[in-house]
């Protein structure tokens, strides 16, 4: 149940500042929801996948190309 206050913070983070994908933020809020009601096991499921796909997509995501002449 802890873990749902930092779920929801990411999903608004990510859908306001497009720093992950939108897709990424939805399930986000998903987690959040399954932290909520960890006291069945598969909405503990959920959460514990959510935290595996962050950082599968956080570790592993193209890095970005730097171009100073942009204006």
């Amino acid at each position: 149940m802890l873990g749902a206050p930092l779920a929801f913070a990411v999903g608004v983070v990510a859908w306001r500042t497009r720093l992950l994908p939108r897709w990424l933020a939805a399930v986000s809020f998903l987690a959040g929801l399954g932290a909520l009601a960890s006291f069945t096991f598969i909405t503990t499921l959920i959460y514990v996948a959510w935290i595996l796909l962050l950082s599968g997509y956080l570790a592993f995501r193209p890095c970005a190309t730097y171009n100073p002449a942009a204006p």
